[in-house]
């Protein structure tokens, strides 16, 4: 063989090469891991490479797989050495300002990864450099963190609980769905039962736990006919026995799966709602932001003490992970709180007694401190801006804010109401 200088080089063969190569060319032109033991396949190797014995499916796909976890360490340290991953994307973020003609920013929303950290502290210091107000407080309270990301880590932590459970219903699921044969013999058991069902079951995405839900309600409906199923397709029992590489699947999902899973989806259809609003494109969220994560702090204490221990269990382990991100005044953005202060439906009143309730008096008053003190200093800002403004006008304007003093008698029925409630279970 040419090294491309005229010279011969000896290559020797390596059955390991070739099955790398073949695992690639798999993978690189989407080809089915069946197509190694097609006859066309392996009389070509039998001509072109006779010392090469074309591996299984089995073994292919045992092949492919190692190959995604040794690419996936060169990838995990590939960053763990690039320092400079956060920078790149607070300097993508500077790029999308300046071609928008942005010089202004109050928060930037991003998801809680680590790098995102140095991203904003990169935007806080070229938008300064900007102009004079650029960032807010200097940026203090420029960085919010996705409330939909921070909820979907808090249902990965409750769906630990019950991991093979939702595996065993997503496996039957994927059976159902893999073909079009056996969706039909899926339809035939439904009709069998007699039972009407709108839609059909869906296939959920791992990562993203509102289609985990939508997976769980709709595959809860069809109990029976995958129960019937498995009685009648006997493809559907030789499915969980062994996958492309050599392990069992988990499932057909047993009684004990089905009901613990329909305990649970009556729970995850809290954080579901509150994913869609904190997800809407065409409307403001940020006042939303106070009443759907403390009613769903609400709900973790409730059921941390619950007498059933699956979901006792499952709710303290959630309640954890959610007093990382937000059971404390120091790890909530402020400037989520003040949104529900300005709202003249509710104002300070309504966040002191929700704060009251779930932290207690003391605790709930120190953090209502904190906050009329964030409103001075915003008040301040703002004014100090305000080249324009009459400073008698202004002094009675802050004696206002700073007093924050709010007569419950003049709050209209709407406030009682909601506040009611928010909070009748705790009552």
């Amino acid at each position: 063989m040419g090294d491309g200088t005229g010279n011969l080089v000896a290559v020797g063969f390596s059955k390991d090469a070739c099955r790398k190569a073949l695992s690639k060319m798999i993978v690189l032109d989407e080809l089915p891991f069946s197509f190694v033991e097609r006859e066309g396949f392996r009389h070509f190797f039998s001509i072109a490479c006779p010392k090469f014995d074309p591996p299984s499916r089995t073994t292919i796909a045992r092949v492919i797989n190692q190959l995604y976890l040794d690419e996936k360490a060169i990838l995990k340290s590939m960053f763990s050495f690039n320092k400079q991953k956060g920078e790149t994307i607070g300097k993508s973020i500077k790029a999308c300002l300046l071609d928008w003609g942005i010089d202004r920013v109050f928060t930037i929303t991003v998801d809680n990864a680590s790098a995102n950290d140095v991203a904003i502290k990169y935007v806080n210091r070229k938008l300064s450099n900007w102009v004079i107000d650029g960032v807010i407080l200097d940026g203090e309270f420029c960085h919010v963190r996705c409330c939909a990301h921070i909820l979907n880590l808090i249902v990965t932590e409750g769906l630990k609980d019950i991991h093979e459970s939702i595996i065993s219903i997503r496996n039957v699921v994927r059976y159902v769905r893999s073909s079009p044969s056996r969706l039909q013999k899926f339809k035939k058991c439904t009709e069998h039962e007699k039972i009407e069902c709108k839609g059909n079951v869906i296939l959920d995405v791992c990562t993203r736990r509102n289609s985990t839900y939508l997976m769980l309600e709709s595959a809860l409906k069809f109990q029976k006919e995958f129960e019937r199923l498995e009685e009648e397709d006997g493809n559907y029992v030789s499915y969980f026995l062994e996958d492309e590489i050599g392990k069992r699947k988990i499932g057909p999902p047993r009684f004990d799966d089905w009901e613990t899973s329909r305990v649970f989806v009556k729970f995850l259809k809290k954080f579901y709602d509150a994913t869609l609003k904190f997800s809407a494109s065409l409307s403001v969220t940020s006042n939303q932001y106070f009443h759907e994560v403390f009613s769903i702090q609400s709900e973790l204490i409730e059921l941390s003490t619950n007498t059933d221990p699956f979901l006792s269990t499952m709710a303290t382990s959630m309640k954890r992970k959610y007093d990382k991100y937000w059971g404390s005044i120091e790890t909530i953005n402020k400037l989520l709180l003040i949104s529900i202060v300005l709202d003249p439906r509710y104002k300070l009143d309504y966040v002191t007694f929700c704060l009251g309730h779930l932290y207690g008096n003391d605790k709930g008053e120190e953090m209502t401190k904190g906050l009329k003190e964030l409103l001075c200093r915003l008040y301040e800002c703002y004014n100090g801006w305000d080249s324009n403004s009459i400073g008698t006008q202004s002094s009675n304007d802050f004696q206002l804010l700073n007093g924050m003093n709010v007569d419950r008698d003049k709050h209209d029925g709407y406030f009682r109401f909601t506040m009611l409630q928010k909070f009748k279970k705790m009552r």
